[in-house]
């Protein structure tokens, strides 16, 4: 595990139950030149259920239209801030009020509009450490901003409907618009060091996809710098 010479740092990295909260961490993983990328959301209507699991019907917390959630996944011990879509919700953490803790919830998809972040640090953790309350980092609170302001103009350029509507539409609206993912965008994002979970992410929640996975195109591929995990999950996709 990584250790934090900071003690606010130590905080906010430290894994922790506590009073119904959580605070999150990251385990060692590899670090490259570039930016590397988390992805968040902002609710589309009020009134929308955060859920104690992913098939409970217990709601956790009531959100707002304009709250912020960040992504969250985790295999095993390893955690990584995306969006990973099970049993029709996705994991979303947030901070818990008055607490250095963080909360976390499941929710559906079509009540989020989601964007994705640069990181502030090697782990991607979208809070920032206080020895006080957990809050969003300066990262992550850009885009906060940039998706309340896409929000913000959706409504103004968009005839009066539900809050549901607009959420669902806005994901409908994206999917059909949405190229089908191919061997190029594999390759632009491994180039872009988004790291090999938020690529096999991407190309288990693409809406389309063209992919190549003939024994050319894989051999070109790895030539390229793309994992044995990615092709393996491009080989799955593109059987299915």
């Amino acid at each position: 595990m990584r250790r934090t010479s900071v003690a606010v740092a130590a905080v906010a990295a430290a894994v922790l139950v506590m009073g119904g909260g959580v605070a999150l961490a990251q385990w060692d993983e590899p670090v490259w030149g570039g930016q590397r990328k988390g992805e968040g959301a902002v609710v589309v209507r009020d009134g929308a259920p955060g859920y104690e699991s992913k098939s409970s019907t217990d709601v956790k917390k009531t959100f707002k239209r304009g709250d912020a959630v960040a992504g969250m996944h985790k295999e095993f011990i390893a955690v990584t801030y995306e969006f990973f879509e099970e049993n029709g919700r996705v994991r979303v953490v947030f901070p818990k009020e008055d607490s250095v803790l963080m909360e976390d919830a499941w929710m559906d998809p079509d009540d989020l509009l989601t964007f994705v972040y640069d990181c502030c640090d090697a782990d991607c953790i979208p809070v920032k450490g206080s020895l006080k309350r957990s809050e969003w980092n300066p990262c992550f609170k850009e885009g906060i901003n940039k998706a309340r302001a896409q929000m913000a103009s959706s409504r103004r350029d968009s005839p009066p409907s539900s809050n549901r509507e607009q959420g669902s539409s806005s994901r409908s609206s994206s999917s059909s618009k949405e190229k089908p993912l191919t061997n190029d965008a594999i390759v632009a994002m491994v180039k872009a060091d988004l790291g090999d979970d938020l690529v096999i992410a991407k190309i288990q929640q693409a809406p389309r996809e063209a992919l190549d996975v003939s024994p050319e195109a894989l051999v070109a591929l790895k030539g390229q710098g793309v994992s044995k995990a990615v092709l393996d999950a491009m080989i799955k996709r593109a059987g299915n």
